[in-house]
């Protein structure tokens, strides 16, 4: 019993483990928002010109 108990203490917690997804997920959405914000005056200059040729 005292090996099988061994390796317990070793094991990640499940809220350790869920953190890097989150953490990840969480820099990916800001990696998409500095994109959305960098390209967003160009194309509303570009939808702008469109619509008023």
């Amino acid at each position: 019993m005292l090996t099988e108990m061994s390796w317990w203490w070793r094991t990640p917690s499940m809220r350790a483990v869920s953190e890097v997804p989150r953490k990840a997920a969480a820099v990916w959405v800001e990696d998409l928002q500095a994109e959305l914000e960098r390209v967003r005056a160009p194309l509303t200059e570009a939808v702008t010109l469109v619509r008023n040729s």
